[in-house]
């Protein structure tokens, strides 16, 4: 990952965050409790630092329409039950840590929530593919969803 990391071109400019591609039916993201740009930035700059020490995210920018996957159980002849959600996002992002040069790194952000049915104890996992494509993690999605 480091040469992922700090192998590109330098980046010299500022940008805002830009979270305007994220689609309205996102929401689910709220109701489960989280503020869908604060939380994929958070995660992000947490996945990095386990890498490089003291990395921060300066700019991230979604890049693509997001994919999404649910997944749950019938529950007599009208009742759906979610127990599974997922998304995946592509984005580009500017990230620096000391000592080096800011580097734009682009690839996948993939959350997914599992065992959100009665009586279970949902679980949250992340994942971050540097240098993937969206259809490349969206395959990988539904794996992630149903790993235990």
């Amino acid at each position: 990952m480091e040469t992922a990391l700090f192998g590109g071109p330098s980046v010299q400019q500022w940008r805002a965050d830009d979270f305007g591609l994220l689609p309205d039916d996102a929401t689910w993201l709220g109701q489960l409790g989280f503020d869908p740009p604060t939380m994929i930035r958070s995660r992000l700059t947490e996945m990095l630092r386990e890498r490089i020490w003291r990395t921060e995210v300066d700019w991230v920018e979604i890049t693509d329409r997001p994919r999404q996957f649910t997944a749950g159980r019938h529950d007599g002849d009208t009742t759906f039950t979610v127990t599974r959600v997922g998304i995946v996002i592509a984005m580009s992002m500017a990230v620096h840590s000391p000592g080096r040069r800011r580097q734009v790194l682009r690839g996948v952000f993939t959350f997914v929530m599992t065992g959100m049915g009665e009586g279970q104890t949902p679980r949250e996992r992340t994942w971050l593919d540097l240098d993937s494509t969206l259809s490349q993690a969206e395959r990988e999605l539904r794996s992630r969803m149903f790993r235990r």
